[in-house]
């Protein structure tokens, strides 16, 4: 321990910033207890083009190596979202990364505009909006609120920051594992540092010449299209569920012709709560139940209950789980930062009709042009639509039903990285590091493994969760 504190004494003495560690509790936006970790800040300068102006503080963290004086490139996490706290992000993946904590530190860098770096906070920023008006109204609430130039909270200059970080450190290469959006910031950053990456993993993959948005409704109704089709296919869930498919198009239609106020005990504090139930917010508890097939293999459930015997709570108990749980893991300004930036511009006439096929809608993509149609864009050079090359070893992970990230994606990035490998789980959605054996694999690859040469059969017998037929579990 003593070898690894002196090695880091002298990076805080020989890099660009002077680096004060401090102990420190790491939490996520649940309960539950948090982690213990040595926390420091890095000043950057908001506007790349102008190094000497305004400087912002990036909050970043350390947790140390469990096992012997490490003296292994650390791994670095960058969060999703966009808007996501790497800080906070960790709190949940502390399991998964046990094995690689053995024997790496791991880094955590708030990006700017997230968590406490300079965040971009709009607590009723319109998530939970009934109307696109009236969400594109607090999104320019919103932007007035933040008091910032948006254009300079985007990922070139997140990208930027995180080098600032590294030579901070004293670190001549490190580990970097980037998650969904995080895999945009991760690719970006191996683009422009190629040799100070040791290993490359991207869980939930987003191509760099791909951009967000467009295919979410078809991706989604891709998701709930192979729920119903497994439900089909499964006896007891047919047996229980004999319509879901007319279920599910009563309940839209019920939530369409008008709102329904639903009382429930909430099912944190259990007060008693009143939740008003719309068709946008019954489709996008949909979408983002696709997820995790952990809470799909519910819906069968919920929509039954709802559509055949008119008890709509486990929907709102639903809705409001999940409305509460982007409001606390979202700083939305920052969100609208990188997509109004990023992706909305370079929207076209075909990405339109794409949305209006499916369960969600127009909706959603109408809804983002309108908020971003009064967000100030960042200038994206050519750059930034070329696919990223290298030969760094790189894993790459995607769940077979993930609804934002597909197994496409992921297969299109590693035809670009020519040392790469990508797994595929079966039956499992957005964010699948913690699954099975995957932390091993990346434990190995993390300590010199060939991609190529990874073990991975430990993963051919993974299956998606069984269905709910009542509320006492899933079907064995």
């Amino acid at each position: 321990m003593l070898i690894r504190e002196l090695l880091f004494a002298v990076a805080a003495a020989t890099g660009t910033d002077s680096l004060s560690f401090e102990p420190c509790e790491l939490r996520g936006s649940g309960r539950g207890s948090g982690v213990s970790a040595e926390c420091f800040t890095v000043s950057v300068a908001e506007d790349w083009s102008r190094p000497q102006g305004n400087q912002i503080t990036l909050r970043a963290a350390r947790i140390p190596a469990t096992q012997g004086d490490s003296e292994r490139p650390p791994l670095l996490m960058i969060a999703g979202g966009p808007g996501q706290s790497a800080l906070s992000s960790f709190v949940p993946h502390l399991r998964a990364l046990r094995p690689i904590r053995q024997q790496h530190d791991i880094i955590l860098v708030d990006q700017r505009g997230t968590g406490d770096s300079n965040p971009l906070v709009c607590p009723d920023a319109g998530m939970d909006s009934i109307s696109v008006d009236e969400a594109a109204e607090h999104a320019r609430d919103c932007l007035d609120r933040i008091g910032v130039d948006p254009r300079h909270y985007g990922t070139a200059s997140a990208v930027r920051d995180l080098e600032v970080v590294r030579e901070a450190l004293g670190l001549s290469e490190w580990h970097v594992y980037g998650v969904s959006y995080g895999s945009r910031v991760a690719l970006e950053y191996l683009r422009g540092s190629e040799a100070q990456v040791s290993s490359l993993t991207l869980d939930g993959v987003v191509p760099a010449e791909e951009i967000l948005g467009p295919m979410l409704a078809p991706f989604a109704q891709r998701a709930v299209d192979r729920m119903l089709a497994r439900c089909r296919d499964d006896e007891r869930c047919r047996s229980a569920f004999p319509d879901l498919e007319g279920s599910l198009d009563r309940v839209m239609r019920r939530l369409g012709e008008r709102d329904r106020p639903v009382r429930i005990r909430h099912p944190r504090t259990h007060e008693p709560t009143e939740v008003r139930l719309d068709r946008d917010r019954f489709a996008q508890m949909l979408r983002f139940a696709a997820y995790q097939p952990e809470m799909l293999a519910l819906m069968p459930l919920k929509i039954h209950r709802a559509a055949e015997e008119g008890d709509w709570q486990p929907l709102a108990a639903q809705w409001l789980t999940l409305g509460e749980s982007l409001d606390q893991t979202i700083a939305t300004g920052m969100h609208y930062a990188v997509i109004c930036s990023e992706d909305i511009p370079f929207l076209d006439e075909k990405d339109r009709i794409a949305q209006g096929n499916g369960f969600l809608g127009i909706d959603p993509l109408d809804l983002l042009i309108r908020i971003c149609a009064d967000w100030p864009v960042a200038e994206v050079g050519d750059q930034r639509w070329e696919p990223v090359r290298s030969d760094v070893p790189a894993l790459l992970l995607s769940g077979e039903l993930d609804p934002v990230t597909p197994p496409e994606w992921g297969e299109q990035v590693a035809s670009q990285l020519s040392n790469s490998r990508h797994l595929v789980l079966r039956g499992k959605g957005h964010n699948v590091v913690h699954l099975g054996c995957v932390p091993f694999l990346m434990r190995d690859l993390l300590a010199g493994g060939e991609p190529g040469e990874l073990d991975a059969t430990c993963l051919d017998d993974m299956r998606p969760m069984p269905f709910f037929l009542d509320f006492s579990g899933p079907a064995a």
